[in-house]
């Protein structure tokens, strides 16, 4: 699980009452309001705590690009995205079969490719995709 303290921090400032989230979470509405009193900070949490904070945001933005570009929009674009970024790692694992290539191609394909698997769980940056489509088309 990756925490991002960005979207806990995105979470807090974020108009969803305290209730909403401790009934979502399960973590106390005491929690959720001392950190957006200032009373604690985030850094402080649970490593729990701090991934159902960061889980919970995520869904958020999903929820909200889903609902700003549908579901099947949102479908399209997931599956876009991993062709796409198929297709790039292919196309460095080509160049290090080549004559041209070499071991050091092999190992860029990799940290690629492990790249691309992270970032398509990572609703921030699948908006920011959405986000610079929509201004292209």
């Amino acid at each position: 699980m990756i925490i991002k303290t960005e979207n806990i921090e995105a979470l807090i400032k974020s108009a969803i009452s305290q209730y909403k989230i401790h009934q979502d979470t399960g973590i106390s509405q005491g929690t959720i309001s001392d950190l957006r009193l200032g009373k604690s900070i985030i850094d402080n949490l649970s490593v729990a705590n701090a991934g159902k904070l960061s889980d919970y945001q995520n869904k958020q933005i999903i929820k909200k690009l889903q609902a700003a570009i549908g579901q099947q929009r949102y479908i399209e674009l997931i599956a876009f995205l991993t062709r796409n970024f198929n297709e790039i790692v292919d196309s460095q694992r080509d160049l290090a079969k080549s004559d041209e290539g070499d071991n050091s191609d092999l190992i860029m394909a990799n940290i690629l490719e492990a790249d691309f698997k992270e970032r398509l769980t990572d609703p921030l940056f699948i908006a920011q995709c959405a986000n610079i489509i929509n201004k292209i088309k």
